[in-house]
């Protein structure tokens, strides 16, 4: 089975919502909380996507990790 990982932005536009995929690539590695969260900031720094105000995932171990926000550095 491949994996994959990707980005959907979710905006209201004019009181419409809106979707948009952003990204979404092959995802061969080991799925850490520490390859989850490179990989989301390869894609965060690619598109240079600076202002978010959730991240949603399922609760499983690794995205918890991968989605501790204190842990980010976007520099």
């Amino acid at each position: 089975m491949r994996s994959h990982i990707g980005i959907i932005l979710v905006y209201q536009l004019n009181g419409t919502w809106v979707e948009v995929l952003v990204s979404c690539s092959l995802f061969s590695q080991r799925h850490t909380g520490v390859n989850i969260r490179s990989k989301i900031v390869e894609h965060i720094k690619y598109w240079n996507l600076n202002k978010f105000s959730a991240i949603v995932a399922d609760n499983a171990s690794n995205n918890v990790k991968a989605l501790n926000v204190d842990e980010y550095d976007f520099d």
